[in-house]
């Protein structure tokens, strides 16, 4: 049964329908290719990385190091959005893993790349 407010199928193709509901259509279309597009992304990338034993979190890290180069912790944690805490125990994973390693800085012995 049709609502009363959405044109039917014979209206749409009469021309009926408005400038502005063909333009919501195409966006809406759009809107779901770029959905699917995004999960199958995310699913392959899921896979790639459980494959080499990291979590897609991790995967981030790696991500900016290599793209930023060495960079505080802090500067890390604000590019991926983790917690303080939660950017310390990743990168300490990673570091077990062998994938990163923690250097001193040169500028201020208190802080570590």
């Amino acid at each position: 049964m049709k609502s009363a407010t959405s044109p039917s199928r014979a209206q749409t193709r009469t021309g009926a329908s408005t400038t502005g509901d063909r333009k919501t259509d195409t966006a809406l279309k759009l809107w779901v290719v770029l959905a699917r597009s995004f999960n199958a992304v995310s699913a392959r990338l899921a896979e790639d990385v459980a494959r080499h034993d990291i979590t897609s979190t991790e995967f981030a890290i790696l991500e900016v190091l290599h793209h930023k180069g060495p960079l505080l912790l802090g500067e890390v944690q604000k590019k991926i959005l983790v917690t303080s805490g939660g950017i310390t125990y990743l990168v300490d994973r990673l570091v077990e893993k062998g994938l990163v390693k923690r250097e001193e800085c040169p500028e201020d012995r208190r802080a570590r790349y």
